[in-house]
């Protein structure tokens, strides 16, 4: 399990994209990407404004806001990622136990 810690520029959101909704809610739409390579401070994703289609088809400039790092977590009682469980064959064992 992981979340993915961001950090925002908040000077450079462009305020023309903030949508309202008819409830009074404003809203920023910003896209999440996976960097190729992990960064000098061990950021592992960048964040943007989403862009329109238009902007996207035209290859327009993205709007760069932060970057942020995944963090990993291991909830209690859980294997380690990555390892394999080791099974062993009923009725035998490795201990003095009487059961």
């Amino acid at each position: 399990m992981g979340l993915i810690k961001i950090s925002i520029d908040l000077t450079k959101i462009d305020k023309s994209k903030i949508k309202y909704h008819v409830n009074g809610s404003k809203y920023y739409a910003i896209t999440i990407a996976e960097l190729a390579q992990v960064d000098d401070y061990e950021n592992t994703h960048t964040v943007y404004d989403t862009q329109t289609k238009t902007e996207s088809e035209n290859n327009a400039q993205k709007n760069w806001l932060g970057k942020g790092k995944e963090i990993k977590y291991k909830p209690p009682g859980a294997a380690e990622i990555g390892t394999t469980p080791t099974y062993q064959a009923p009725g035998t064992t490795d201990d003095d136990l009487p059961f």
